[in-house]
């Protein structure tokens, strides 16, 4: 897998999940199984990701919108790395270690507007929001001591169809360009322009892995989401499936007279079938959307543990959607509806998660409408340097 670690944990547990995930991973999905429960329980397989996938591969961290005016932020907590992504002075979009130089104190917490300037709370260091060090207090008497000369450790920062995506690996390719083979697909979207009307911060007991199996396949929707999204949508008529080291995604079609998912009638850029189109896609390992032609919905997905992720979803519209109806009553309309699926969700994976630590917990057959297991299992044994 290109611009992950060279060297990757390999201690006998990591090695012992390895070698089945690699034989899922060449397998048929009409004759697969799914993936070793300890894949989703084993710390020291959690810990190889760590290292390999989530330190060494871009991690989506927030959408643009999320730092609109200088002095924004939003910090994002991944496994052992916080990280502040800032809209700066001079309007770039930068991500920056949340730790200070002096004590490795916490800088930041939430999201806000640091109005220019980090204050550490333990020392007051202070820092422009671009990360270069302004002032040390009682500092001017230490030997070889150079305010000027420090900054923040800065991430590599990327946008792409609105998101933000950040790496510590200064070699990996850049996002635009491994996402490139699907570009002709969401492109045409202009996504970018859709603004948030609702986000939701929640915590499921699961792993990250079991909450992007469940949100890339459309089998459980008539079961767990029978109220709800399953009403809506049908199974097994999902077409366009792709995937790389990089990604995974599939589209389907909503009938004409769907009450949402459809293009407004003032949408200009979508012509023929992709006025009906939905657009399903993990970038890997951090994001899961949806993609339609009126609004999209999202989950980042942000490892606290093997068993914990934290979830952060998030709810745009298209511009002229948010014309007509607005946001507010947008709000107000869909909240429920997707804290009710998300809880849904939530009961489901977490379900999953209890299960897999029982040492009779063995996986079963796959169903073909979820080979998005297989692609996933792909990549976590070229992600995890696995011959």
């Amino acid at each position: 897998m290109e611009g992950t670690a060279a060297t990757t944990n390999r201690s006998p547990e990591v090695i012992a999940l390895l070698t089945p995930l690699a034989e899922i991973a060449h397998m048929d999905v009409k004759a697969a199984t799914g993936l070793p429960a300890g894949v989703y329980t084993s710390r020291a397989f959690h810990e190889a990701e760590q290292t390999a996938l989530f330190e060494h591969g871009w991690l989506c961290v927030g959408r643009s919108e999320d730092v609109p005016a200088p002095g924004d932020y939003v910090v994002s907590d991944i496994g052992n790395l916080s990280l502040a992504t800032i809209r700066g002075q001079d309007g770039a979009v930068r991500t920056l270690a949340n730790t200070c130089l002096h004590r490795m104190t916490r800088l930041l917490s939430g999201k806000g507007n640091c109005r220019g300037r980090i204050i550490c709370p333990y020392h007051a260091w202070t820092y422009f929001d671009d990360g270069r060090l302004e002032i040390a207090p009682h500092m001017d008497k230490a030997i070889e001591f150079n305010a000027g000369a420090l900054r923040l450790k800065e991430l590599r920062t990327e946008l792409w169809e609105g998101f933000v995506f950040a790496t510590m690996n200064p070699t990996i390719a850049p996002v635009a360009e491994r996402l490139r083979p699907i570009e002709s697909v969401v492109a045409r979207f202009h996504s970018a322009g859709y603004r948030r009307v609702l986000d939701l911060d929640m915590v499921s007991e699961a792993n990250w892995k079991l909450i992007h199996e469940n949100f890339m396949e459309t089998y459980h929707l008539p079961f767990v989401h029978r109220t709800s999204l399953g009403k809506q949508e049908s199974i097994g008529v999902a077409a366009g499936f792709d995937a790389s080291d990089a990604y995974s995604i599939h589209r389907t079609i909503k009938h004409l007279d769907s009450p949402r998912g459809v293009a407004h009638p003032s949408n200009d850029v979508l012509a023929g079938e992709w006025r009906q189109t939905t657009v399903v896609l993990s970038v890997f390992p951090s994001l899961l959307l949806i993609l339609c032609p009126d609004h999209l919905w999202y989950l980042l997905t942000h490892p606290v543990d093997a068993g914990h992720t934290r979830v952060v979803f998030g709810l745009s519209y298209a511009p002229e959607v948010l014309a007509e109806l607005g946001k507010e009553a947008l709000a107000d309309t869909w909240r429920p509806y997707y804290v009710n699926l998300n809880a849904e969700d939530r009961s489901i994976v977490e379900s999953i998660q209890a299960a897999a630590r029982s040492p009779l917990a063995t996986p079963g057959r796959l169903s073909p409408l979820e080979r998005f297991t297989l692609d996933l299992a792909r990549y976590l044994v070229g992600g995890l340097g696995y011959p």
